[in-house]
């Protein structure tokens, strides 16, 4: 896989990212590292079993998770979410639910979510029967249900979780190296269309495009539409398909003489 050179800047809470590959030159070299091993056949650092009761917002697992490690997480068993039955996937969202915002509006209501730390940064993240995702943040591992702060579901599911350790491969042995020159050639501001200066700069990122979008999701963070077209087209499938659109346009901002890439921003939510 190519190595590109991603600038970024950031507006709020609101990232956006130009790829830098077509707009300039870039010398990076990157080490090649050992392949990782497959998680099926790591030992978990520490697992266990608990319930999740749908009468408590945050379940604490008890579980200190690290960057780099594997979380994989599995779980059964039924909730009483207003009148129906809901498996950990939840329920889909009706038309009027569409209008009220939920921990992860891209998941099932009441269904099975988990969130890495308890402070206001901490973005929750679906679950579901079963989740494996690399760990982007280290903290506390709580677990709760996909439901407003002002509701609660009788019962609980039950769930099984498992810490990998992180891959073998030594990450420190790799060597990024971006020469003095490239950096001069990255200007210090966004602009609009117009030239404009905007905000600043903040930092580079030195990998994938498909990479960088996996961290982006993993956090709980979403794509957004490009333009107001698209997002009126998205927009109305999303409302026919009954689920909740999530992805409204970002200001269009260039650098390098284009416009960005793409914009990632986080969803709307109810802090708990």
């Amino acid at each position: 896989m190519r190595t590109r050179a991603l600038a970024l800047w950031s507006l709020m809470s609101v990232v956006c990212v130009l790829c830098v590959g077509a707009g300039m030159p870039t010398q990076a070299q990157e080490t090649p590292a050992a392949a990782a091993p497959a998680t099926g056949t790591a030992t978990p650092r520490a697992s266990k079993e608990l319930e999740v009761p749908g009468n408590t917002a945050w379940t604490d697992t008890g579980i200190d998770v690290v960057v780099g490690e594997t979380l994989v997480v599995e779980s059964d068993g039924q909730v009483k979410y207003q009148t129906k039955f809901a498996s950990p996937q939840g329920l889909q969202r009706s038309w009027m639910d569409l209008t009220r915002s939920l921990p992860v509006n891209a998941a099932g209501a009441s269904s099975l979510i988990g969130r890495v730390g308890d402070g206001d940064s901490a973005i929750p993240f679906a679950i579901g029967s079963k989740k494996e995702a690399s760990v982007r943040r280290a903290g506390r591992l709580f677990l709760g249900l996909n439901q407003a702060a002002n509701e609660s579901s009788e019962g609980s599911f039950h769930a099984k979780v498992q810490v990998l350790p992180a891959a073998a491969h030594a990450a420190s042995e790799k060597k990024i190296e971006v020469p003095p020159a490239v950096l001069q050639q990255i200007p210090r501001r966004i602009g609009d269309l117009q030239g404009n200066p905007g905000d600043m700069v903040n930092f580079m990122i030195i990998g994938s495009e498909e990479a960088l979008k996996k961290t982006y999701e993993d956090g709980g963070w979403m794509l957004a539409d490009k333009d107001k077209k698209l997002a009126v087209a998205h927009a109305l499938f999303s409302t026919l398909s009954k689920d909740a659109y999530l992805a409204m346009p970002m200001s269009q901002l260039y650098l390098f003489g284009r416009v960005q890439d793409l914009a990632t921003s986080t969803p709307s939510r109810l802090r708990w």
